[in-house]
């Protein structure tokens, strides 16, 4: 038996657009990007995506960090300390924010990409759908 992890596997391609997507499911996007931010896009094919959410957490997670070490100083007044613990625990409420927004993103991402999308004209915009015509049917009641 083998202990550990077998391989995590990161698919990046130096070329921009849908030519580095997986096509991975909803839910295994969702929890690539619970377990490591940017994950989820990263395997979704959305660089810059995963660079900014996991700059977004790092980002929170030193702001708690640090205000949290701020607030152990010795020497502050009351107010000071609990200023600091006060901005610590939005650094909290912010990264839940960017977690959430993250695992969303992932899902929504991975659900729609084989979503056809093509560019139309405003043209095609003004043109009239035709209607379908009804069928006629007919009834016969004689034996």
């Amino acid at each position: 038996m083998q202990s550990g992890i077998q391989g995590i596997s990161f698919v990046v391609s130096e070329n921009s657009g849908d030519s580095n997507r997986q096509n991975i499911k909803p839910k295994t996007a969702m929890l690539h990007s619970l377990i490591l931010p940017g994950w989820g896009q990263l395997n979704n094919g959305s660089r810059k995506k995963a660079a900014f959410f996991f700059a977004a957490e790092a980002f929170c997670i030193g702001g708690y960090i640090y205000e949290n070490h701020q607030s152990k100083q010795s020497g502050l007044s009351s107010f000071e300390r609990e200023a600091y613990k006060t901005d610590r625990n939005s650094f909290v409420m912010y990264w839940l924010v960017a977690k959430i927004l993250g695992i969303t993103e992932a899902y929504v991402d991975a659900q729609l990409s084989d979503f056809d999308v093509k560019d139309i004209t405003p043209e095609e915009l003004k043109k009239p759908e035709k209607p379908e015509k009804p069928t006629e049917q007919k009834l016969n009641l004689n034996p």
